[in-house]
Order: structure tokens, then sequence, then C-alpha cells
């Protein structure tokens, strides 16, 4: 990893498989600090990691699309403001600790969100989401006996 952090790598996707798949240990994979240093970074994928941050990381400042699988972020109050003024795909499906982040992504255009529960996520944590002309908001609770009322998740 460190060697491709050095070599201004653009586009990178870490994928932590099933224990379905192969025969693994199937705990998350912390990414080493050397990830948060890619500056040329333009597209990010992740599939059970736990995303930690040194307290001096502010972002992917030049990160265009993020996809996040199943990561758990671990933020403190230091880390928490991401800027990542370039972002235009935000893709969260089933991750933990996402809502204590607050994202700068002026250029956010498309966010698709899937959760296991229906409170999980604010739109008013991206600090300026006025480009934003896509949004997917998916829920993967079956057998839903009582409507959702989603209307909380739209606070720009």
């Amino acid at each position: 990893m460190l060697l491709l952090s050095r070599n201004g790598i653009i586009n990178l996707t870490l994928e932590n498989p099933d224990k379905d798949r192969l025969i693994l240990n199937n705990a998350p994979y912390k990414l080493p600090s050397c990830l948060y240093g890619i500056n040329k970074l333009e597209s990010l994928s992740l599939s059970k990691c736990i995303f930690r941050p040194p307290c001096s990381f502010t972002g992917f400042h030049m990160l265009k699309n993020l996809s996040l699988f199943k990561v758990v972020l671990h933020v403190d109050v230091a880390t928490s403001f991401l800027w990542m003024p370039d972002l235009v795909i935000l893709q969260v499906k089933l991750c933990s600790g996402f809502p204590n982040s607050k994202i700068y992504a002026p250029k956010l255009s498309q966010v698709f969100f899937l959760t296991i529960g229906t409170k999980t996520l604010e739109l008013g944590h991206y600090m300026d989401c006025r480009m934003l002309t896509t949004v997917i908001l998916a829920s993967s609770i079956t057998n839903q006996d009582k409507p959702i009322n989603m209307t909380y998740l739209l606070k720009c």
C-alpha cells in the first residue's frame, strides 16, 4: 500500500471478500495510514474496512467518486470534517459511524444510501448540497408494516 500511495494512484478499490467466498477471517480490514496521504486519488471504493483517519487528515481533495460498503467509520472531532471539494458521487451501503462525519462537497450531485435502519442519514451533514440532482435512499428492512417518514433526511 505504501508503494501505491507514493506513485500517485488515481483509482483505488479495496475489497475484503465475504467469508462465504473464501475461507478467510471475515474481520474488517483496518486501512493503513498511508492511504490517507494519497493526494491525487479521484475514485475510492472500499469494502468491509475500518476507516480511521489520522488527526491530520482533512479529506481527499481530488476525490470525485466515493463508494463505501460495510465500512466502519471511526472519526473524532479533529477528523469529523472531511474536505472533498470535487466529490460528485457518494455511495454508502450498510456502513456504521457515517452520520458523525460532516462532508464539504459542493459538487456533490448523486447520493446513494442503503441502510438497515431509517434514521442513519441526515443530508444536513453535507455542508453544501445545493448541486444534488439524484438522491436514492434505500432501506434493507423487509416486511415493513408501517410507512416511513423520511422528511427528516432532507435538511439541506
